[in-house]
Formats: structure tokens, sequence, C-alpha cells
């Protein structure tokens, strides 16, 4: 997919890195990548997102996330 194709789904876009939850932070500690400011989610199915940080044209991808752990949103109570 071209950088276009990809933010034209609302469901992908970047997330700060101070948003993360603290186990994904730390995590970003651990892989020596404490200089980026921000992480494409990519939107997979309902509940799974993969992870990356774009260089230029490409997305280096940083983890699998099945469960959307790593950024959760609450759902507001209907």
């Amino acid at each position: 997919m071209t950088w276009t194709e990809v933010e034209r789904d609302r469901h992908n876009h970047p997330i700060e890195v101070r948003f993360l939850c603290k186990d994904a932070q730390d995590r970003l500690l651990a892989l020596k990548l404490e200089t980026v400011d921000s992480l494409y989610q990519l939107h997979i199915t309902q509940k799974a997102r993969i992870w990356g940080a774009r260089n230029g044209p490409l997305l280096e991808l940083i983890w699998w996330d099945p469960n959307h752990e790593v950024y959760p949103v609450e759902k507001p109570n209907t």
C-alpha cells in the first residue's frame, strides 16, 4: 500500500508514544527506539493492530498487537 492508501483509512494513524501503555513505552526503550516520537497503528481487525515507525516511504514494523493493548481505548457505556 502507498501512504495515501494507508492514511485514507481513518483507523490507520500515528499515535504519540506518550499515549501508549507503559509496557509499550518500556519496550521501545529496550529496542533503543527512545527517539521515536510517534508510531503508526494499522487496523487489521476490530481488535488486532500492527505497530510501526514511519521511515520515509517505509513502515518499519515493531510489533503485533492482537488484542488492542498497546493503545487501549475505553468504549463509552451504552
